[in-house]
């Protein structure tokens, strides 16, 4: 009878380990997924999503701008370019530039509107058409899509919400407060949107909603993505449009404004201070706070005029009351 040979002792000890090393390598080992071998899963770790949590903070409204993904145990990390929307803020705060000087310079104000009914009628008829008839909507997205979000080529453009909001504060708010409604939606809007995508994601998200009392409800408060840099730019872009108009501005007008040095309750400069503080928190919370479904181009202009009418209603009552 034949005797079977034996594998030398080392071979033997290589193979009686193999099927411990089979199992470790598919349970031990550290996952390498794109290109990390940290534990990263796509920017999720142990289920949580820290890329949606980078995203909420920033008050940028397109989430595409987010990192994809985030550096941990000194990795460096992988991110993607911001986009600025440089041609879309040019032309969203450009509009401010124009308002100042109409102005100051005295232009009929119902020929303004005339004109931004036009192009109101203009812009909407577009939108009209590119819906119905796919060839107008291409050629329409080559000529003017750069200014378009993504978001937008398959709804409403934005531009015409803007110029319904225009409309709506240079018709239904006296002048001065019309013009400052109007500029805090070019310019404050505009640095909210640029400081939160520069700095939301290493600020605080503001809060989605708060709790009313004894019901156990709680109700919508900021609009989602909505960082603290981005607020507080807003804060301080509508104070010193606020405190600017009323300060220099205003007096140049054709019409008498709603504040004026040395006239009224609040005709000091403690008064404008008030007033620009007033002016500055307005505008972070118009352009932050939740509107459902509603465009914030439409709602900025609308929410701070019609805070403007409220706080100079205020003033006029108790000035009133005490004298």
């Amino acid at each position: 009878m034949t005797t079977p040979v034996q594998p030398p002792p080392q071979q033997q000890q290589q193979q009686q380990q193999q099927p411990s090393l089979r199992r470790r390598s598919s349970r031990d080992q550290v996952p390498v997924r794109n290109g990390h071998a940290n534990g990263h899963t796509n920017g999720h770790v142990n289920g949580n999503g820290v890329l949606a949590k980078i995203g909420e903070v920033h008050s940028d409204e397109d989430a595409a701008s987010a990192p994809t993904s985030h550096a941990q145990n000194g990795s460096a990390a992988e991110t993607k370019p911001i986009d600025w929307e440089v041609p879309r803020k040019t032309l969203h705060s450009s509009i401010g530039f124009l308002v100042v000087p109409l102005y100051t310079s005295h232009h009929p104000v119902n020929k303004v509107i005339f004109g931004l009914a036009l192009a109101l009628v203009f812009v909407a008829s577009n939108d009209l058409v590119r819906f119905n008839w796919p060839w107008f909507a291409q050629t329409y997205e080559r000529v003017v899509g750069f200014l378009m979000r993504d978001s937008e080529k398959q709804k409403i453009n934005g531009v015409v919400w803007y110029l319904v909001g225009v409309l709506f504060a240079l018709i239904n708010f006296p002048l001065d407060i019309a013009v400052v409604s109007i500029l805090t939606l070019s310019w404050a809007d505009t640095s909210a949107s640029t400081f939160g995508r520069m700095f939301g994601r290493r600020t605080r998200q503001l809060p989605t909603s708060f709790p009313l009392p004894g019901t156990g409800l709680r109700l919508p408060l900021f609009a989602p993505k909505k960082s603290v840099a981005g607020f507080t730019a807003a804060v301080v872009t509508g104070a010193i449009i606020t405190g600017g108009f009323y300060g220099a501005v205003a007096p140049l007008g054709v019409d008498a404004p709603s504040w004026q040095l040395g006239k009224g309750l609040l005709g000091s400069w403690p008064g404008l201070a008030l007033l620009t503080a007033v002016g500055g928190l307005t505008a972070g919370v118009a352009e932050a706070l939740y509107v459902g479904p509603l465009d914030d181009n439409l709602t900025l202009p609308i929410i701070t005029g019609a805070t403007l009418c409220a706080f100079f209603a205020l003033e006029r009552f108790v000035a009133g009351w005490l004298f």
